[in-house]
Order: structure tokens, then C-alpha cells, then sequence
């Protein structure tokens, strides 16, 4: 839930407050797609913005347009298939994406996001430096790959009846199932 916090001093000014906070609070939450993107920025946000500005030696501007270019459409799908989960469940006053455009578009955009994000990984890899002059293979990006193409098998399942372990299983563990795919390959 997005929540206003507005500080008053007196109660008085608490109680003349109030009827703007919620005004504000449901403007926002009739704009559709907030939730979505609030998810998608703090999910980018811890993984890939604050990771990088720790490294050190690192362009961060270059660094974190070339790994949001992979997180966002994975977060995106991820976000969409728990939303098609809660499609029966969410006030229509969410517009969550399945609510906007349906079950199956939103399923479909869910693959597409993954399958996006899954050749991107594969190309760079393909295309890295290692790659093209000592030619070795990127294990790294074959085993990320792997664990995209499993993410489109399993986004493809994905139904409002889904039982809840599908979802707490399956639909979550794309998101350690990647990057320890990734991490297998690149150990090889």
C-alpha cells in the first residue's frame, strides 16, 4: 500500500490534514501501474543501482543501464505473474496489468519480458571480449540463459488457480534459480 505521512504539530491541524492525505493517497492509487513501478524501482534499486555504486572502478552510469537493461524485465514479469495470482483477490481500484489488459496479454508480456531479457544475457555473453578473442565459452551466460528459458516455461503455467506453492516455489525461485545458474556457469 502507498502511504502519505504528513506530520502535524497539533491535532487540530492533524484533523484539517487528514482529507488532503487521503485525497492525495487515492489520486495515486487511480493512476494505474503505481504498484507496479514501485516494485520494479525498489527491486532495481537493492539489486542493481546499490551494488554498484559499493563497487569500486566501475562506470556506474554504463554498469547500471547494462544491468537494469536484465533486472527490470525480469522484476517486470515477476511483479505481472503475482498479479495474475491476485487477479481475483485486487480491488479493481489497483489497474494492476492483468486488470488493464487481461489474463492472457499479461502472461504474454510476462514471457516476452523474459525471453527479452534472456537473449540479452546470451548475446553479451556471446559477443563479450573473452568470448570473441580467446574464445571461450560463456558458460555464464548459457547457464543465465537456461534459467530464462525455464522462467518462460514456468510464466507460461501461471494461472489465478495456481496453487500458492506454484507460486511460492516456482514464480520466486526464478529469482535465485538465474543468478545461481549464472553463477554455476561462470565457475566452469
Amino acid at each position: 500500500q502507498v502511504r502519505f505521512v504528513i506530520e502535524a504539530d497539533s491535532p487540530d491541524m492533524a484533523r484539517r490534514i487528514e482529507p488532503l492525505r487521503a485525497a492525495a493517497e487515492a489520486a495515486v492509487r487511480a493512476l494505474p501501474g503505481v504498484k507496479l513501478f514501485v516494485i520494479l524501482w525498489c527491486w532495481t534499486l537493492a539489486t542493481v543501482v546499490l551494488p554498484i555504486q559499493l563497487a569500486v572502478d566501475v562506470n556506474r552510469g554504463a554498469a547500471v543501464f547494462a544491468h537494469a537493461m536484465v533486472h527490470v524485465p525480469l522484476y517486470f514479469a515477476v511483479a505481472v505473474l503475482f498479479d495474475i495470482r491476485d487477479l481475483p483477490t485486487d480491488p479493481k481500484s489497483l489497474r494492476t496489468v492483468p486488470q488493464l489488459i487481461g489474463l492472457r496479454w499479461s502472461r504474454a508480456l510476462a514471457v516476452l519480458c523474459l525471453l527479452f531479457a534472456g537473449t540479452l544475457v546470451l548475446l553479451r555473453g556471446l559477443v563479450s571480449y573473452t568470448t570473441f578473442v580467446d574464445g571461450e565459452v560463456p558458460w555464464d551466460a548459457i547457464g543465465a540463459s537456461i534459467g530464462f528459458l525455464v522462467a518462460v516455461a514456468v510464466a507460461a503455467g501461471v494461472s489465478p488457480t495456481r496453487t500458492s506453492g506454484y507460486f511460492e516455489f516456482a514464480v520466486d525461485g526464478l529469482l535465485v534459480l538465474i543468478p545461481t545458474l549464472y553463477f554455476i556457469g561462470s565457475m566452469m
